[in-house]
């Protein structure tokens, strides 16, 4: 009798402190979202009936462009990844994912200075006598940055989906007389139909979070829009009815993504699966492959990373003022994405106990903050956060301290870490639970002893991915960071605000050396996790 009671007590527990940070990840947008439905005021229709069409209009090109390129890159490159084998492919694998170390505003940054009056590619081309001088600040320019950054997420899509081909498929049609032409058109690309969803979903998303780029450039999209509102405009109201027309887009996007990825499904047969068996290559396929590789992490990391040693020989001087900006990244980075893998885990241990429609719609709804951009996600913590202080103390308490960041963050990327975790606990089952449990263990014991030792490798890859977007993040940080504290990206952004811009050099390679160093240790625990099983 009382070993039930007790059970109960800590089955209760464990739900109070679920249901506890489901509550905080959902407040926020919610809050939010009972905001935008209130009366429109004279002023802020006015913003947004000037600027919408504007947004809207630079919006789409600007995705449906970096969409098409993103997919067509990461498909190539996984095929070639996936079909052949030459010299160096362990090592073009890593450096294919390594544009994931670069933010997208630092890409930017960069190559502005690259192509313009002064910059290398004019006095390149001054010495033959060639008149050069390429300006990328619009919505061009904006395009290709954006491929840069965020190619890699189509590609490690593809790769991981092409990887669990079965050849049979490609050998039935090449015996039936397809060529490669056909191979690809009518066998490769339709069967790879879910992997192209998923990825056209991911890059939507980040397209639309993208804000330290089009700011930049001057270009007006909806994520400077919103921000403008907020902060130029001083009118929330704005700035929130534009958050609503962008969450209502990305829902009827992912709405109809998922409905064609269930309308549209394929399924191997009952036989034994022979996975791809990549091809030796020589001669001119092998060049043509170098070429094409080389070109691509040349464009997205390795002219990035030469241009910034460059400019740090010319910054050096300043090294020293971005102590407390690397030490306060770094506190921020692991305090951060340590609460995100510590929600992640009490989330997914509790999902797995509890499957009913309603709980499943919880966990769906209180993950969805990466399908929302950060600038929405900040603005959205802020204004709760000012409510409740000026409810509770009648002045500004919690607003100016830290942890709307956290909570921020935590909206943000609960995802990534939730995925990873939940993926874990999956895969073990609860087969080993309750054979601790039969023995006389309890629940925390056995939550200590068998449960997490099982899923260590997941909750190493979930706060090394956490811990990257974190370090990398600019919109959420540069709203809800407190006073007189910079992280090593609001660093960067102030510099390059300052038209300081050979002084982002030190931050800028700190990040990347960071994230490298990280996506290699994320990769490491995959390869070993994968020989483990």
């Amino acid at each position: 009798m009382f070993s039930l009671k007790q059970k109960k007590t800590k089955v209760s527990l464990w739900s109070f402190f679920s249901y506890f940070f489901i509550s905080v990840l959902i407040a926020p947008p919610l809050f939010f979202l009972v905001n935008s439905l209130s009366k429109t005021s004279p002023s802020t229709k006015k913003i947004v009936t000037m600027f919408l069409g504007t947004y809207t209009k630079n919006t789409a090109i600007i995705l449906v462009f970096t969409l098409c390129f993103c997919l067509l890159i990461g498909f190539i490159s996984a095929c070639i990844m996936s079909f052949y084998n030459f010299k160096g492919k362990k090592i073009f694998e890593f450096l294919l994912i390594l544009p994931f170390a670069i933010p997208s505003y630092i890409l930017a940054y960069i190559y502005t200075d690259f192509f313009s009056y002064g910059g290398i590619i004019y006095k390149i081309m001054q010495r033959f006598g060639i008149f050069f001088n390429l300006d990328i600040m619009n919505i061009k320019g904006l395009i290709f940055i954006l491929i840069c950054a965020f190619y890699p997420y189509s590609y490690i899509i593809f790769r991981s989906y092409l990887k669990r081909l079965d050849q049979n498929i490609l050998d039935s049609a090449v015996s039936l007389g397809a060529g490669k032409c056909k191979l690809i058109f009518k066998i490769l690309i339709p069967v790879s139909y879910p992997a192209i969803l998923s990825a056209s979903l991911l890059i939507i998303m980040e397209v639309l979070n993208a804000f330290g780029v089009p700011y930049y450039f001057g270009v007006q999209v909806f994520s400077t829009g919103i921000f403008h509102a907020w902060v130029s405009f001083q009118d929330i109201e704005a700035a929130t009815k534009l958050s609503f027309i962008l969450i209502l887009f990305i829902g009827v996007v992912s709405g109809l993504i998922y409905m064609m990825k269930n309308a549209k499904k394929y399924q191997y047969s009952s036989g034994a699966v022979r996975f791809i068996q990549p091809k030796n290559i020589s001669g001119v396929k092998a060049f043509a492959a170098y070429f094409y590789l080389i070109l691509l992490i040349s464009i997205s990391f390795i002219i990035p990373c030469i241009h910034l040693i460059l400019w740090l020989y010319h910054s050096i001087g300043n090294v020293s003022f971005v102590a407390s900006s690397f030490f306060f990244t770094l506190f921020v980075g692991i305090f951060s994405a340590s609460l995100i893998v510590i929600v992640s885990i009490i989330l997914a241990n509790h999902s797995r106990y509890h499957h009913d429609k309603f709980n499943k719609l919880l966990f769906r709804v209180a993950t969805i903050g990466y399908g929302i951009p950060g600038i929405i996600i900040a603005i959205a913590t802020l204004s709760l956060f000012i409510k409740l202080d000026r409810f509770i103390f009648g002045r500004l308490i919690f607003t100016l301290s830290i942890i709307p960041l956290f909570i921020a963050y935590t909206i943000r990327f609960i995802m990534v870490s939730f995925n990873s975790i939940d993926a874990g606990f999956n895969k073990c089952g609860l087969k080993f639970s309750k054979a601790s449990k039969s023995l006389g263990a309890g629940e925390i014991k056995t939550f200590l002893k068998v449960d997490l030792p099982l899923i260590k490798a997941n909750i190493i890859g979930a706060f090394l991915l956490s811990f990257i977007e974190i370090i990398k993040d600019l919109p959420i940080t540069s709203l809800l960071i407190p006073f007189n504290r910079e992280t090593l990206a609001i660093t960067i952004s102030n510099y390059a605000a300052q038209e300081r811009i050979t002084d982002i050099a030190f931050p800028a390679i700190l990040i990347i050396v960071i994230s490298t160093a990280l996506l290699y240790l994320f990769t490491r625990n995959e390869k070993n996790e994968i020989h483990k099983n």
